[in-house]
Protein backbone atom coordinates (compact mmCIF):
# COMPACT_ATOMS: atom_id res chain seq x y z
CA UNK A 1 0.00 0.00 0.00
CA UNK A 2 1.68 3.17 -0.93
CA UNK A 3 2.76 6.49 1.26
CA UNK A 4 -0.34 8.67 -0.11
CA UNK A 5 -2.96 6.17 -0.32
CA UNK A 6 -6.25 7.85 0.56
CA UNK A 7 -8.43 5.22 3.16
CA UNK A 8 -12.06 6.07 4.34
CA UNK A 9 -14.18 4.36 6.60
CA UNK A 10 -16.42 1.68 6.38
CA UNK A 11 -19.23 3.97 6.54
CA UNK A 12 -18.79 6.84 4.63
CA UNK A 13 -21.43 8.03 2.05
CA UNK A 14 -20.82 8.30 -1.44
CA UNK A 15 -20.89 11.88 -1.95
CA UNK A 16 -18.38 12.34 1.10
CA UNK A 17 -16.13 9.80 -0.37
CA UNK A 18 -16.19 11.87 -4.03
CA UNK A 19 -15.57 14.84 -1.98
CA UNK A 20 -12.67 13.64 0.24
CA UNK A 21 -11.19 11.94 -2.84
CA UNK A 22 -11.50 15.48 -5.02
CA UNK A 23 -9.45 17.02 -2.05
CA UNK A 24 -6.99 14.17 -2.05
CA UNK A 25 -5.47 14.67 -5.92
CA UNK A 26 -4.10 18.12 -5.38
CA UNK A 27 -0.95 16.97 -4.92
CA UNK A 28 0.84 13.99 -5.60
CA UNK A 29 4.44 13.00 -5.04
CA UNK A 30 6.61 12.93 -8.16
CA UNK A 31 10.30 11.37 -9.25
CA UNK A 32 12.86 12.28 -6.26
CA UNK A 33 10.09 13.46 -3.88
CA UNK A 34 9.14 16.06 -6.49
CA UNK A 35 5.42 17.29 -5.43
CA UNK A 36 3.48 17.86 -8.78
CA UNK A 37 0.20 19.76 -8.43
CA UNK A 38 -2.24 18.96 -10.45
CA UNK A 39 -3.98 22.38 -11.53
CA UNK A 40 -7.55 20.99 -13.01
CA UNK A 41 -8.17 17.08 -12.11
CA UNK A 42 -11.90 15.48 -12.26
CA UNK A 43 -13.14 11.55 -11.66
CA UNK A 44 -13.93 9.52 -14.51
CA UNK A 45 -17.03 6.91 -14.08
CA UNK A 46 -16.43 6.53 -10.15
CA UNK A 47 -17.99 3.45 -8.65
CA UNK A 48 -18.45 3.05 -4.80
CA UNK A 49 -17.07 -0.43 -3.52
CA UNK A 50 -15.02 -1.70 -0.41
CA UNK A 51 -11.62 -3.12 -0.80
CA UNK A 52 -10.05 -5.39 1.40
CA UNK A 53 -6.96 -5.23 1.64
CA UNK A 54 -5.07 -8.34 3.84
CA UNK A 55 -2.93 -7.31 7.00
CA UNK A 56 -0.97 -9.28 9.01
CA UNK A 57 -1.55 -8.67 12.90
CA UNK A 58 0.70 -9.92 15.23
CA UNK A 59 0.50 -9.02 19.35
CA UNK A 60 4.11 -10.33 21.09
CA UNK A 61 4.20 -10.69 24.56
CA UNK A 62 7.31 -9.26 26.55
CA UNK A 63 8.68 -9.60 30.10
CA UNK A 64 6.56 -6.14 30.82
CA UNK A 65 4.70 -5.27 28.03
CA UNK A 66 2.71 -6.39 25.21
CA UNK A 67 4.18 -4.86 21.54
CA UNK A 68 1.36 -4.77 18.41
CA UNK A 69 2.51 -5.21 14.99
CA UNK A 70 0.73 -4.59 11.77
CA UNK A 71 2.49 -5.79 8.63
CA UNK A 72 1.11 -5.32 4.97
CA UNK A 73 0.54 -9.20 3.83
CA UNK A 74 1.45 -7.94 -0.26
CA UNK A 75 5.19 -5.94 0.79
CA UNK A 76 5.77 -7.28 4.01
CA UNK A 77 6.47 -3.90 5.29
CA UNK A 78 5.83 -3.02 9.10
CA UNK A 79 2.59 -0.48 8.97
CA UNK A 80 2.36 -0.30 12.48
CA UNK A 81 4.98 -1.25 15.44
CA UNK A 82 8.81 -1.47 15.41
CA UNK A 83 9.63 -4.90 15.23
CA UNK A 84 12.36 -6.08 12.73
CA UNK A 85 10.23 -8.26 10.66
CA UNK A 86 13.56 -9.49 8.75
CA UNK A 87 15.28 -10.44 11.93
CA UNK A 88 12.02 -11.91 13.50
CA UNK A 89 11.62 -14.34 10.99
CA UNK A 90 15.24 -15.48 11.21
CA UNK A 91 15.27 -16.08 15.04
CA UNK A 92 11.23 -17.79 14.43
CA UNK A 93 12.14 -19.84 11.23
CA UNK A 94 9.45 -18.33 9.66
CA UNK A 95 6.93 -19.87 12.29
CA UNK A 96 5.33 -16.95 12.84
CA UNK A 97 5.89 -14.36 9.66
CA UNK A 98 5.02 -16.35 6.71
CA UNK A 99 8.42 -16.24 4.29
CA UNK A 100 6.71 -15.08 1.31
CA UNK A 101 4.05 -12.00 1.05
CA UNK A 102 0.60 -13.14 -0.64
CA UNK A 103 0.17 -13.16 -4.15
CA UNK A 104 -2.83 -12.15 -6.18
CA UNK A 105 -4.52 -14.66 -8.63
CA UNK A 106 -6.66 -13.83 -11.84
CA UNK A 107 -10.39 -14.01 -11.01
CA UNK A 108 -10.52 -15.96 -14.43
CA UNK A 109 -10.95 -19.38 -15.08
CA UNK A 110 -7.83 -21.41 -15.44
CA UNK A 111 -9.13 -23.49 -18.62
CA UNK A 112 -11.43 -20.63 -20.91
CA UNK A 113 -9.99 -17.36 -19.26
CA UNK A 114 -13.31 -15.87 -18.59
CA UNK A 115 -14.23 -14.26 -16.01
CA UNK A 116 -16.13 -16.03 -12.79
CA UNK A 117 -19.69 -14.67 -11.81
CA UNK A 118 -18.69 -12.68 -8.71
CA UNK A 119 -19.84 -13.98 -5.61
CA UNK A 120 -17.33 -12.99 -2.67
CA UNK A 121 -18.58 -15.70 -0.36
CA UNK A 122 -18.56 -18.36 -2.29
CA UNK A 123 -15.73 -20.75 -1.59
CA UNK A 124 -15.95 -22.56 -5.31
CA UNK A 125 -15.57 -21.08 -8.89
CA UNK A 126 -18.28 -22.12 -11.08
CA UNK A 127 -17.30 -21.15 -14.81
CA UNK A 128 -20.71 -20.57 -16.60
CA UNK A 129 -18.87 -20.86 -20.19
CA UNK A 130 -16.45 -24.21 -20.01
CA UNK A 131 -18.94 -25.51 -16.62
CA UNK A 132 -15.45 -25.92 -15.36
CA UNK A 133 -15.33 -25.48 -10.80
CA UNK A 134 -12.60 -24.11 -8.93
CA UNK A 135 -11.45 -23.75 -5.24
CA UNK A 136 -8.41 -21.58 -4.34
CA UNK A 137 -5.23 -22.54 -2.84
CA UNK A 138 -2.07 -21.73 -1.66
CA UNK A 139 -2.86 -19.30 -5.05
CA UNK A 140 -3.61 -21.31 -7.44
CA UNK A 141 -6.97 -22.93 -8.64
CA UNK A 142 -7.32 -26.51 -7.54
CA UNK A 143 -10.25 -28.27 -9.99
CA UNK A 144 -13.34 -29.30 -8.14
CA UNK A 145 -15.04 -32.30 -9.48
CA UNK A 146 -18.92 -31.94 -9.60
CA UNK A 147 -22.10 -34.24 -10.52
CA UNK A 148 -25.53 -32.31 -11.40
CA UNK A 149 -28.32 -34.58 -10.08
CA UNK A 150 -31.11 -34.37 -12.39
CA UNK A 151 -32.80 -36.37 -15.32
CA UNK A 152 -31.55 -35.38 -18.41
CA UNK A 153 -35.08 -34.92 -20.09
CA UNK A 154 -36.17 -33.23 -17.19
CA UNK A 155 -36.42 -28.99 -17.14
CA UNK A 156 -33.47 -27.67 -15.17
CA UNK A 157 -34.85 -24.11 -15.17
CA UNK A 158 -38.03 -25.53 -13.07
CA UNK A 159 -35.62 -26.44 -9.93
CA UNK A 160 -33.08 -25.01 -7.37
CA UNK A 161 -29.97 -26.20 -7.28
CA UNK A 162 -28.58 -27.03 -3.83
CA UNK A 163 -24.58 -27.72 -3.43
CA UNK A 164 -23.40 -30.34 -1.01
CA UNK A 165 -20.19 -31.97 -0.56
CA UNK A 166 -20.03 -35.63 -1.17
CA UNK A 167 -17.41 -38.19 0.39
CA UNK A 168 -16.60 -41.39 0.35
CA UNK A 169 -16.02 -41.96 3.75
CA UNK A 170 -14.28 -44.87 6.16
CA UNK A 171 -15.14 -44.93 10.25
CA UNK A 172 -12.27 -46.29 11.53
CA UNK A 173 -11.89 -47.40 15.28
CA UNK A 174 -9.22 -49.07 17.38
CA UNK A 175 -11.39 -52.16 17.05
CA UNK A 176 -12.90 -52.35 13.35
CA UNK A 177 -13.00 -50.30 10.63
CA UNK A 178 -16.56 -49.39 8.50
CA UNK A 179 -15.54 -49.17 4.88
CA UNK A 180 -19.13 -50.91 3.42
CA UNK A 181 -22.39 -49.61 3.65
CA UNK A 182 -23.83 -53.04 5.19
CA UNK A 183 -21.28 -52.09 7.91
CA UNK A 184 -22.46 -48.63 8.71
CA UNK A 185 -25.94 -49.88 9.09
CA UNK A 186 -24.85 -51.53 11.62
CA UNK A 187 -24.10 -48.48 13.37
CA UNK A 188 -26.85 -46.40 12.14
CA UNK A 189 -29.54 -49.38 11.18
CA UNK A 190 -32.79 -48.49 9.07
CA UNK A 191 -36.25 -49.24 10.12
CA UNK A 192 -36.52 -50.55 6.51
CA UNK A 193 -34.74 -53.76 5.37
CA UNK A 194 -31.51 -52.95 3.26
CA UNK A 195 -30.81 -55.68 0.13
CA UNK A 196 -27.59 -57.12 1.98
CA UNK A 197 -26.04 -57.68 -1.17
CA UNK A 198 -26.22 -54.38 -2.44
CA UNK A 199 -25.32 -52.80 0.45
CA UNK A 200 -22.38 -55.16 0.93
CA UNK A 201 -20.81 -53.52 -2.45
CA UNK A 202 -21.41 -49.75 -2.29
CA UNK A 203 -19.10 -47.74 -0.02
CA UNK A 204 -20.23 -45.05 2.89
CA UNK A 205 -20.98 -41.88 1.36
CA UNK A 206 -21.59 -38.83 3.25
CA UNK A 207 -23.70 -35.46 2.24
CA UNK A 208 -22.67 -31.82 3.38
CA UNK A 209 -24.54 -29.25 2.73
CA UNK A 210 -22.48 -26.44 1.71
CA UNK A 211 -25.02 -23.86 0.98
CA UNK A 212 -24.68 -20.61 3.82
CA UNK A 213 -27.16 -21.96 6.52
CA UNK A 214 -29.15 -20.29 8.48
CA UNK A 215 -31.65 -22.91 10.22
CA UNK A 216 -28.64 -25.18 11.60
CA UNK A 217 -30.99 -27.73 13.08
CA UNK A 218 -33.21 -27.57 10.13
CA UNK A 219 -30.00 -28.03 7.51
CA UNK A 220 -28.41 -30.56 9.77
CA UNK A 221 -31.98 -32.64 9.55
CA UNK A 222 -31.57 -33.21 6.03
CA UNK A 223 -28.15 -33.88 5.88
CA UNK A 224 -28.76 -36.47 8.55
CA UNK A 225 -31.72 -38.14 6.09
CA UNK A 226 -29.55 -37.95 3.05
CA UNK A 227 -26.47 -39.54 4.84
CA UNK A 228 -28.29 -42.21 6.66
CA UNK A 229 -30.73 -43.40 3.48
CA UNK A 230 -27.99 -43.57 1.18
CA UNK A 231 -30.52 -42.48 -2.18
CA UNK A 232 -29.01 -43.53 -5.70
CA UNK A 233 -29.62 -40.21 -7.90
CA UNK A 234 -30.05 -40.18 -11.89
CA UNK A 235 -26.83 -37.90 -13.19
CA UNK A 236 -26.68 -34.75 -15.50
CA UNK A 237 -24.00 -33.00 -16.20
CA UNK A 238 -24.73 -29.98 -18.89
CA UNK A 239 -22.30 -28.29 -21.02
CA UNK A 240 -22.15 -25.28 -19.44
CA UNK A 241 -23.75 -23.52 -15.78
CA UNK A 242 -24.91 -20.38 -17.69
CA UNK A 243 -29.05 -21.94 -17.53
CA UNK A 244 -28.65 -23.44 -14.09
CA UNK A 245 -30.49 -21.90 -10.94
CA UNK A 246 -28.24 -22.76 -8.21
CA UNK A 247 -26.78 -21.64 -4.81
CA UNK A 248 -23.63 -20.21 -3.93
CA UNK A 249 -21.03 -22.71 -2.32
CA UNK A 250 -20.24 -21.24 1.17
CA UNK A 251 -18.64 -24.21 3.06
CA UNK A 252 -14.94 -24.85 1.86
CA UNK A 253 -13.75 -28.29 2.17
CA UNK A 254 -11.31 -28.38 5.36
CA UNK A 255 -14.82 -27.05 6.86
CA UNK A 256 -16.98 -29.73 5.69
CA UNK A 257 -14.92 -32.74 6.43
CA UNK A 258 -15.40 -30.98 10.38
CA UNK A 259 -19.13 -30.95 9.99
CA UNK A 260 -18.83 -34.32 8.52
CA UNK A 261 -17.85 -35.21 11.83
CA UNK A 262 -20.33 -33.73 13.36
CA UNK A 263 -22.91 -35.47 11.31
CA UNK A 264 -21.72 -39.08 13.32
CA UNK A 265 -23.22 -37.52 16.34
CA UNK A 266 -26.40 -35.95 14.28
CA UNK A 267 -27.21 -39.57 13.13
CA UNK A 268 -26.70 -41.46 16.87
CA UNK A 269 -30.17 -41.62 18.85
CA UNK A 270 -29.84 -41.39 22.51
CA UNK A 271 -30.77 -45.30 23.08
CA UNK A 272 -27.81 -46.38 20.30
CA UNK A 273 -25.09 -47.06 23.24
CA UNK A 274 -23.18 -49.30 21.26
CA UNK A 275 -23.08 -46.37 18.51
CA UNK A 276 -21.93 -43.68 21.20
CA UNK A 277 -19.20 -46.53 22.19
CA UNK A 278 -17.86 -46.33 18.69
CA UNK A 279 -17.90 -43.27 17.26
CA UNK A 280 -16.05 -41.59 20.53
CA UNK A 281 -13.01 -42.44 18.74
CA UNK A 282 -14.25 -42.86 15.49
CA UNK A 283 -11.45 -41.48 12.85
CA UNK A 284 -13.05 -40.33 9.09
CA UNK A 285 -10.77 -40.95 6.53
CA UNK A 286 -12.30 -39.03 3.71
CA UNK A 287 -12.02 -40.48 -0.29
CA UNK A 288 -13.26 -38.43 -3.55
CA UNK A 289 -14.17 -35.23 -2.02
CA UNK A 290 -16.50 -33.73 -4.63
CA UNK A 291 -19.16 -30.82 -5.50
CA UNK A 292 -22.79 -32.39 -6.17
CA UNK A 293 -25.83 -30.06 -6.91
CA UNK A 294 -29.24 -31.39 -6.26
CA UNK A 295 -32.62 -30.35 -7.61
CA UNK A 296 -35.41 -28.99 -5.06
CA UNK A 297 -38.53 -27.59 -5.88
CA UNK A 298 -40.40 -25.12 -4.21
CA UNK A 299 -43.48 -26.20 -2.68
CA UNK A 300 -45.20 -23.74 -0.49
CA UNK A 301 -42.67 -23.00 2.79
CA UNK A 302 -40.80 -25.57 1.74
CA UNK A 303 -37.99 -26.84 -0.85
CA UNK A 304 -38.40 -30.49 -2.03
CA UNK A 305 -35.35 -32.33 -3.47
CA UNK A 306 -36.69 -33.98 -6.53
CA UNK A 307 -35.34 -37.92 -6.14
CA UNK A 308 -36.24 -38.21 -2.04
CA UNK A 309 -38.87 -35.79 -1.64
CA UNK A 310 -37.15 -34.61 1.47
CA UNK A 311 -38.14 -31.19 2.51
CA UNK A 312 -36.23 -28.11 4.02
CA UNK A 313 -38.01 -25.38 5.20
CA UNK A 314 -36.78 -22.31 2.45
CA UNK A 315 -35.71 -19.53 5.25
CA UNK A 316 -33.02 -22.00 6.61
CA UNK A 317 -30.61 -21.56 4.14
CA UNK A 318 -29.28 -18.31 2.27
CA UNK A 319 -30.07 -19.29 -1.34
CA UNK A 320 -28.39 -15.82 -2.47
Amino acid sequence: MGEDSLLLKQNVSFKEAVNQTMQSIEYRKGIKDIKVELVKSELIGEHYSLIYFPFYCYIFTGPKKKSLVIVDALSHKTVKGNVDIDKLKQDTAGKKIPYRPLSLIPFKCPNCGWDFPYKPHTSVHMCTTCGRAWRERNGHYIPVPYIIFLDGEAKKDKYKFLAFWRFIVNIKTSAREYKRLDEFYDLYPLSRLMDKEKSAKRSITFYVPAVKIKNARAVDKLAVQLTRTQPVFKKYKPAGMGNIDMSDIWLDLKEAKEMAHLLLLSMTKKDHRKTKEVIREAVLHFKNAGIILLPFKEKGIYLREVHTDFALQKNAVDLG
